[in-house]
C-alpha cells in the first residue's frame, strides 16, 4: 500500500472504549509505540459499538428511573437522569414515552399524563409503539391484541430456496435414501453438483466463451446448496431411519432378522398361479 493511502487508512480508525463489547480492556499502541487503552476500529464498526453503548446506557437508565419509583412519586426536581435517558433516545431515533414539563420547575409532574401501569415492560412497550411503523402491528394492536406473534416470518419454507438449489439437494436426498448412499457420498454428490452449476456459469455452454467470475448474488445463491444430506433431509421433515428384514423371493413376506424362518410359513405357492418355491432352505430367497 502506498505511505499515503496507508496515513488516509490509519486517520480514519477510531478508538472505542466501549462496555458492550468489552473494548474497555483492549490495548492498542498509538503512534509513538505506546499502549493506550480501547480497541482501534474502522469508522463503521465504531459507529455500531457507540449505538450498542448508548442502547445499553438507555436499558440501564430505564430500569434504574421506573424499577425504583412509582409513576406518582416521580416530581420534575429529580427528572435529571429522565432527561439523559431522553437525549440518549433521541441519538436513537426513538421517540421518548415521558416528556419533562417545559418550565422545568420542581413541581409535581402531571399523573394524567402517565400511562397507568408502573412496571418496566410497559414503559419500554409504550417507547416501541410511538416508533412502531408496520401496518400489520399496527392492526393487531387496535384489534387489542398486546403482543404480535412473528412466528411465521422465521419459519422456514421450500418456495424459499432457489430452484436450482432445490433441484440439487432433492437429487442427493433420493440418492441417498433410495440407493442406500452412505453420508460421505452424500456429501460429494452435492459439492460436485456445487461445482458443476459454477462451471456452468463461469465458462459457459458455448464454445470460445472467455470464462468470468461469479457475481456475489450469483455466490449467495449457490451457498444454499446444503453442505450434508442431513440438511436436507430436515427440509423435507422425513424419517431417515430404515427398517432391515429378510423378504421372501416368492410371495415378498418380510420377517423381523431376529425371527426370519428357515422357509417362508406364507402358503402362497397353494393358490392358484403362484410362483413354486424352492424347499431349500439356501433357495428361500431371504
Amino acid at each position: 500500500m502506498p505511505r499515503g493511502n496507508k496515513k488516509v487508512a490509519e486517520r480514519r480508525r477510531k478508538v472505542c472504549t466501549c462496555k458492550a463489547f468489552n473494548c474497555e480492556s483492549g490495548v492498542y499502541l498509538d503512534a509513538q509505540g505506546l499502549s493506550q487503552q480501547g480497541v482501534e476500529l474502522s469508522p463503521e464498526a465504531y459507529e455500531a459499538h457507540q449505538q450498542s453503548e448508548l442502547r445499553n446506557i438507555a436499558q440501564a437508565a430505564t430500569s434504574d428511573a421506573f424499577d425504583a419509583h412509582s409513576f406518582q412519586d416521580i416530581n420534575l426536581g429529580s427528572l435529571s437522569q429522565d432527561n439523559h435517558l431522553v437525549e440518549i433516545l433521541r441519538e436513537l431515533r426513538v421517540s421518548p414515552a415521558l416528556q419533562p414539563s417545559p418550565s422545568g420547575s420542581g413541581e409535581a409532574a402531571d399523573v394524567a399524563q402517565v400511562p397507568d401501569r408502573s412496571s418496566r415492560e410497559h414503559h419500554e412497550d409504550v417507547i416501541l409503539e410511538s416508533s412502531c411503523t408496520c401496518p400489520a402491528i399496527d392492526t393487531a394492536r387496535e384489534c387489542g391484541i398486546e403482543f404480535y406473534n412473528t412466528t411465521n416470518f422465521f419459519t422456514f419454507n421450500l418456495r424459499q430456496v432457489n430452484p436450482v438449489c432445490l433441484h440439487v439437494a432433492l437429487t442427493t436426498a433420493i440418492i441417498s435414501i433410495f440407493e442406500h448412499a452412505s453420508m460421505f457420498t452424500a456429501s460429494w454428490l452435492l459439492d460436485a453438483q456445487r461445482i458443476t452449476i459454477e462451471l456452468a456459469l463461469t465458462h459457459g455452454l458455448l464454445p470460445n466463451v472467455s470464462p468470468g467470475q461469479l457475481e456475489p448474488l450469483q455466490v449467495k445463491v449457490l451457498n444454499q446448496i446444503p453442505r450434508t444430506v442431513d440438511t436436507v433431509i430436515g427440509w423435507l421433515k422425513i424419517d431417515p431411519c430404515l427398517q432391515f428384514v429378510n423378504c421372501c423371493k416368492g410371495c415378498f413376506a418380510m420377517y423381523p432378522l431376529a425371527s426370519a424362518p428357515k422357509r417362508c410359513t406364507h402358503r402362497v405357492a397353494d393358490l392358484p398361479g403362484a410362483p413354486s418355491i424352492s424347499e431349500d432352505p439356501e433357495d428361500s430367497g431371504r
